[in-house]
């Protein structure tokens, strides 16, 4: 049956492998929904045997979302910023497989971004009935009960994930990659650092060059999680995803990249909309530092408003040795 299954995802990412590129890494930065198993981005292209490659990526979002009545059915406030550091290194094996590890550090505070983009809405209304200000606030209530509640800033490390890749095809341009994730539960998940679950994923990555100057790269796959800590009773055991993105070869050393990435939703039985299927769209650049190394800058918008985060700004250094600009 996995292999019917994986016949028929390569079927349907065939027309996306026939060259390199590659997606931004970036994520949902939800608060709620980022601690559970959705894997970061991954390349269509696996280091060879004996070779290491990642990369080391900081992203920062802030979020002003105040939805319900605060006596009524459902109210939810999240009011303040996510950051998250993310560190992947994969080591090439033999006969095209490849093994990686992803340690995420995240922080929510309601530091950095405020400033650029707003500040307080008095309108908000925290867990004691008074106006949230500009301090952190995170409160889900559900028929007069707080299942969420706590505005004090967190950090801490996430939920380790340890990952298998094989390159299933790599001919001339084309790159087509195959992954599974297990996702551990080592964060925290009273502060919303994990989930407090094992999650298993399973995706495709593939990259195709349509010419000389624009490049096509997509994945697609699912998540299936355990059951977590964060609002267990709504949680959803299985999620489908994707991404596709286009790249545009402006220099050889610069390319410009606009991506969108869509996921389920994460949460059942609720009206919330910041609990809904969320589709992303990312733009920015990527640039060739030397050989090895390259950088990536992004701004992260979500397409249906008031589902993800107002904005995540994204910046990532990129190890990847070779000649070509991958």
């Amino acid at each position: 049956m996995l292999r019917n299954l994986s016949l028929s995802l390569t079927l349907l990412l065939l027309p996306l492998s026939q060259g390199q590129a590659g997606l931004f890494q970036v994520r949902d930065q939800n608060p709620l929904v980022l601690p559970y198993g959705l894997p970061m981005k991954a390349y269509a292209e696996l280091p060879d045997n004996g070779q290491w490659r990642g990369f080391i990526s900081y992203s920062r979002s802030r979020t002003t979302k105040n939805e319900g009545d605060p006596s009524g059915h459902e109210y939810l406030v999240v009011k303040g910023e996510t950051a998250r550091t993310d560190l992947m290194l994969f080591r090439g094996l033999e006969k095209n497989w490849a093994l990686g590890l992803h340690i995420p550090l995240i922080r929510h505070d309601d530091q950095g971004l405020g400033g650029i983009l707003g500040g307080s809405d008095s309108s908000f209304v925290g867990a004691d009935g008074t106006a949230v200000g500009s301090d952190l606030a995170f409160l889900y209530r559900r028929d007069g009960k707080d299942l969420l509640s706590f505005s004090e800033g967190v950090s801490g490390i996430g939920d380790v994930a340890v990952l298998l890749g094989y390159q299933w095809q790599r001919a001339g341009a084309d790159r087509l990659a195959l992954y599974l994730q297990f996702k551990l539960p080592t964060g925290d998940s009273d502060k919303l650092l994990g989930s407090g679950s094992l999650d298993y994923a399973n995706w495709f990555t593939a990259s195709t060059r349509l010419d000389d100057h624009w490049l096509v790269n997509g994945d697609f796959g699912f998540s299936m999680l355990g059951n977590g800590d964060i609002l267990p009773d709504q949680q959803r055991n299985f999620i489908l995803f994707g991404g596709l993105g286009v790249e545009y070869l402006w220099r050889p050393e610069m390319r410009f990249k606009l991506q969108m990435d869509h996921h389920g939703s994460m949460f059942k039985k609720t009206d919330i909309q910041f609990f809904d299927k969320v589709l992303m769209l990312s733009g920015g650049m990527s640039v060739r530092l030397s050989r090895n190394y390259y950088a990536d800058f992004a701004v992260v918008d979500d397409f249906f408003r008031g589902r993800s985060p107002d904005v995540t700004i994204h910046f990532a250094i990129r190890y990847h040795p070779g000649g070509d600009f991958h």
